[in-house]
């Protein structure tokens, strides 16, 4: 549980959530991308199945540029 639980929840979960929005929200705004291979699907850790979001084995190839 990243922010803990009960009476010892983190006071800072609300903004530590909306710091994580910021630079989400300006990449979408003022990057264009798009993903290279459409066809293939990268492999999964295996071993980290269970424990959240499952990380691909190698980065996905993805093509950027500023929007003008």
């Amino acid at each position: 549980m990243p922010f803990g639980a009960g009476k010892t929840m983190c006071p800072g979960r609300y903004f530590a959530k909306n710091e994580i929005k910021i630079p989400v929200t300006l990449i979408i705004r003022y990057i264009e991308y798009e993903r290279l291979e459409v066809n293939t699907k990268p492999e999964q850790m295996q071993n980290r199945v269970g424990v959240g979001v499952v990380p691909s084995k190698e980065d996905i190839p993805i093509r950027y540029r500023y929007k003008e």
